[in-house]
């Protein structure tokens, strides 16, 4: 599928040229006219790149980039920030607020098409080596796929395990960097498979988390007690359990 390239500028004949210029070179194409709605597109549409005019009206393009980084879906979307005016001072400014490169306007075509392959390629290679990986063992399919499609929006690459004897499998074959686990599985249950990965010395150190609607009197204690990094009861609030899983990874 070609990238999506989301520009940002409140001159919509600049809007044009490199839209038409980017879409003749196979790029999907979005575009934004001030600051607010940027954001708006980018949560929206998830571009690849950001090619960002820094004055805007409502909101600045160090104002959009600030609002960025702070999202963890979006903060690593490469951005080319843009400008006519002040140029040392915001090239200066751009690149201290997260943008990875700053070009002056008018843009030469040949330099920004050269800029924005550069970023995408790298972007391609650091997500494919860095993606990290889950291995969510759940046996009921309506609550599987919503983590599922939670959990790959966050960044995260999953694998998928619906009882007991395929999870130990593919805890073996995938070697997950953390592993959510339901406790009430057919041929067996979690806290069988969250004793077996403790005691073996290749798993050990792999993170769980324990998701049930079991009594957590019962189920709760036990599981913490045996290594499980956390434990969620069913039903749960995705942020708490993305908090959760950053700080069993080690993440920001």
């Amino acid at each position: 599928m070609p990238d999506k390239i989301l520009i940002v500028d409140d001159d919509a004949g600049f809007r044009m040229y490199a839209s038409r210029l980017l879409e003749q070179t196979g790029y999907i194409i979005v575009m934004a006219g001030d600051g607010a709605t940027a954001i708006n597109m980018a949560r929206k549409e998830n571009p690849d790149l950001i090619l960002l005019d820094l004055v805007l009206p409502m909101g600045d393009g160090f104002m959009v980039m600030q609002r960025l980084k702070q999202m963890p879906a979006l903060a690593q979307i490469p951005v080319i920030a843009v400008s006519g005016t002040n140029i040392e001072i915001f090239r200066r400014r751009a690149l201290e607020a997260g943008a990875e490169v700053f070009l002056p306007k008018p843009i030469k075509n040949d330099v920004l098409l050269a800029e924005i392959q550069k970023l995408l390629t790298t972007k391609t290679a650091t997500a494919a080596a860095g993606k990290k990986k889950i291995l969510l063992v759940e046996d009921e399919p309506n609550f599987r796929q919503m983590l599922e499609t939670y959990l790959k929006w966050a960044g995260y690459k999953i694998f998928i395990a619906p009882d007991s004897i395929s999870a130990l499998a593919a805890v073996t074959r995938e070697k997950p960097d953390l592993i959510l686990l339901d406790i009430g599985l057919p041929g067996g249950d979690g806290t069988m498979i969250l004793h077996k990965i403790k005691a073996n010395p290749a798993t050990a150190h792999t993170p769980v988390i324990m998701v049930s609607g079991k009594d957590p009197a019962v189920y709760k204690d036990q599981s913490l007690l045996a290594g499980a990094a956390a434990y969620f009861q069913k039903p749960l609030k995705n942020e708490d359990l993305l908090a959760a899983i950053h700080k069993a990874l080690g993440e920001p």
